[in-house]
């Protein structure tokens, strides 16, 4: 999920179906590399983000 409004995106990660949410939540703002935990693996470069917003 992302929020062009705050130029924020939050990622959801290691679901947790005993509590129905997730265990690991980050906010990261745009222009931040965020890590993708498994089964992705792989970092996201959210610089493009940027062009999204006002």
């Amino acid at each position: 999920m992302n929020d062009r409004d705050s130029r924020a995106l939050t990622v959801h990660s290691h679901p947790d179906r005993q509590v129905g949410g997730y265990r690991d939540v980050r906010v990261a703002e745009f222009g931040e590399t965020v890590p993708l935990p498994d089964p992705v693996g792989t970092d996201l470069d959210t610089e493009i983000l940027k062009t999204c917003v006002r």
